[in-house]
C-alpha cells in the first residue's frame, strides 16, 4: 500500500455529502500486484457472470448487469492482506466516530469487459439492511474518457461521473445512493464490496 490515508476527512465527506472520491490509496506497485491477481484467476476462468438479489435468491439477467466476478475473503489470497487490513482500518475509525456498529464486510474482484455495463441501483436490498457502506477500488493501469465504463452516481446535488482511475477509492451510503456503471469501451477492473452490520442475536 502507499504511505496511510487519513480516512477522517473521508469519512466527514461522506457523512456530508453521501460519498467521498480518494485517489491514489493504493500506490502503484501493489496496484500491480494486485491487477496481476485479478487478471490470471480471470483468465483461468474462475469468474462468474454477475447476477442481481441477495446470495439466497439470485438471477441472471443481461439487460441489467454484465459484469464477471469471483468472491473473495481474507485467506484466499495472500496479495490482499495489505488491502483487508487498510480495510480493517478504515472500519475501527468509523465505529469510532460514527458509531455505526461495523462488525462484516464482503468483497469480490469485478471485470467488465468491453460492453459490460451495470444499470442504475441501489447497493443495500429491501429484505436486509446489513449493507452500510459501498468500498469500490479500482485496479486498471490507465483510463481514459474514451474508455467510458464511468461509475455515474446520483447523489441529491446531482449526478456526477467518477472516472475508474487507477488505485481510486470510492465510498459512499449503501442504502441512499443510487448509481450504475455506464458501458465500458475497454476491460474495467475493481475491488468492490460493503462494510456491513451483521445483526446477532442476544
Amino acid at each position: 500500500m502507499k504511505t496511510k490515508v487519513d480516512f477522517l476527512p473521508l469519512i466527514d465527506t461522506v457523512v456530508e455529502n453521501g460519498f467521498a472520491v480518494c485517489d491514489d490509496f493504493i500506490s502503484p506497485d501493489y496496484l500491480a500486484k494486485l491487477r496481476h491477481l485479478i487478471k490470471e484467476h480471470y483468465h483461468e476462468g474462475e469468474f462468474k457472470d454477475a447476477e442481481i438479489g441477495d446470495r439466497f435468491n439470485q438471477t441472471k439477467v443481461n439487460s441489467i448487469r454484465k459484469d464477471e466476478i469471483l468472491w473473495l475473503s481474507r485467506g484466499l489470497f495472500s496479495e490482499l492482506v495489505n488491502f483487508y487490513s487498510e480495510i480493517d482500518r478504515l472500519v475501527s475509525i468509523l465505529n469510532r466516530y460514527c458509531f455505526l456498529s461495523i462488525n462484516d464486510c464482503e468483497f469480490h474482484f469485478a471485470v467488465y469487459p468491453p460492453g459490460a455495463f451495470y444499470k442504475k441501483h441501489v447497493d443495500q436490498f429491501k429484505t436486509n439492511d446489513a449493507r452500510l457502506l459501498t468500498v469500490i477500488c479500482y485496479l486498471n493501469e490507465f483510463w481514459d474518457e474514451s474508455y467510458g465504463g464511468e461509475l455515474m452516481i446520483y447523489p441529491e446535488s446531482g449526478p456526477l461521473r467518477i472516472l475508474p482511475q487507477p488505485g481510486r477509492l470510492v465510498l459512499f451510503k449503501s442504502d441512499e445512493l443510487p448509481h450504475e456503471v455506464l458501458i465500458t469501451n475497454k476491460t474495467r477492473l475493481s475491488i468492490t464490496g460493503w462494510l456491513k452490520h451483521k445483526h446477532t442475536p442476544l
